[in-house]
């Protein structure tokens, strides 16, 4: 939840702006980030899976990802802050 907020102090306008919008999106990147290897079995890059990270982030706070634009520059900012926490962790 640290990274989020940490990302939301730093202007990120997908990181949310309130204690419940970093918890959510902590929850949610943090499950995606375990399901890694049970969606890829075969090994990729880190940085494919903090691109699978923003992606999926993407899908489960915007309603058309088609329409996301220059916003996915924010969800990849947002993932790889993220992925540094739970790289640490793991």
């Amino acid at each position: 939840m640290a990274a989020v907020a940490a990302a939301s102090g730093a202007g990120c306008p997908v990181a949310g702006c309130s204690k419940a919008d970093f918890e959510l999106r902590a929850a949610v990147a943090t499950r995606r980030w375990d399901s890694w290897k049970q969606r890829h079995p075969s090994p990729l890059s880190e940085a494919d899976r903090i691109e699978d990270l923003a992606k999926g982030l993407r899908d489960r706070f915007e309603s058309d990802a088609r329409l996301t634009g220059p916003l996915m520059e924010d969800y990849r900012y947002l993932a790889t802050q993220i992925a540094a926490e739970l790289s640490v962790g793991a």
